[in-house]
C-alpha cells in the first residue's frame, strides 16, 4: 500500500510492500513485504517480513524486522529485533534491540 499525507497514524496489516511519504508518521502493525518511509519524524512499532528503508530527521524503530534495515537521519533510536544487517547513518544513534546480521 501507499500512504501519502501530512501527519499519519497508521495501523498496518499489509501483505505486500508499503511506501509512506509524510511529515510525521506513527505506525504499528504487520507488513508482509518491504517498508520504505520518507518523512520528517517516524515512530514505528512493526513486524516486517522484508527490508526496511527509512529516511527521516528523527527515527524510532521498534518491533521485529526479518530483512535488511537501512536508516538515515539525525536522531535514530532502534529498539527492534533485527534478523539481518543494519546500516544506519545519523548524528545520534541508540541501539537497544538485537542485530543478528
Amino acid at each position: 500500500g501507499q500512504y501519502i499525507g501530512g501527519d499519519l497514524n497508521l495501523s498496518l496489516d499489509e501483505n505486500d510492500d508499503v511506501l509512506v511519504l509524510a511529515a510525521d508518521v506513527v505506525g504499528e502493525g504487520r507488513i508482509g513485504g518491504d517498508l520504505t518511509v520518507f518523512a520528517a519524524d517516524v515512530r514505528m512499532n512493526v513486524t516486517v517480513d522484508g527490508e526496511v528503508q527509512i529516511v527521516a530527521a528523527d527515527i524510532e524503530l521498534d518491533g521485529t524486522i526479518q530483512g535488511e534495515v537501512g536508516l538515515a537521519g539525525a536522531d535514530i533510536r532502534v529498539g527492534a529485533d533485527l534478523f539481518d544487517d543494519l546500516e544506519a547513518a545519523g548524528a545520534d544513534l541508540t541501539l537497544n534491540g538485537t542485530v543478528a546480521g
